[in-house]
């Protein structure tokens, strides 16, 4: 536990104590918030955005809400390493 803690910490992250502990929470409330189909078609503007270095010029509230996406997958992605490293730690 104490080297995921350090890995974890490395970057900041935003994962609760609770969500260490169950990471699959984090994972729902992933999924819960957005759809797989909107998750998908976010993923492919970010890459564009990044293929083309540029972006259209959103709305405010697109991009609120691409902000939060992001976040959010940034949450996934800290519990999606949990889950990993305690598949591996377990091996």
């Amino acid at each position: 536990m104490k080297n995921l803690l350090e890995t974890l910490n490395y970057q900041p992250h935003q994962l609760t104590s609770q969500e260490i502990a169950r990471p699959e929470k984090a994972i729902a409330h992933f999924f819960n918030a957005h759809e797989l189909h909107t998750t998908r078609a976010n993923l492919l503007a970010f890459y564009q955005a990044w293929q083309y270095q540029h972006a259209d010029n959103p709305q405010p509230e697109k991009m609120k809400e691409m902000v939060f996406f992001f976040n959010s997958l940034i949450d996934l992605v800290n519990a999606s390493y949990v889950v990993g490293f305690e598949s591996r730690e377990r091996c």
